[in-house]
């Protein structure tokens, strides 16, 4: 098989922008978890939220970047691996 179904792909467009808002979500609270817990250390802090927001973005690029039937089931896999 190529690619899903007509009715599985719409489905699965319906809720692409749920599921990115969740991710959203999801890595601004841990931003904000690193920024609460600076206490005096701002650079430490910084680069935790560096690190952090690097691997929100490489996050954000697995599950939803270049979307398309061909590779909607790799996509699927991986937000159920990452719990979307």
């Amino acid at each position: 098989m190529r690619s899903i179904p007509e009715n599985d792909w719409k489905q699965l467009r319906a809720i692409q922008s749920e599921k990115l808002a969740l991710a959203g979500e999801r890595i601004l609270a841990a931003a904000e978890g690193i920024a609460k817990q600076r206490k005096d250390n701002e650079h430490e802090s910084f680069l935790k939220l560096w690190d952090e927001t690097n691997k929100g973005n490489r996050l954000i690029a697995e599950l939803f970047d270049d979307l398309r039937r061909s590779n909607a089931i790799f996509k699927l896999i991986a937000w159920r691996r990452n719990n979307y």
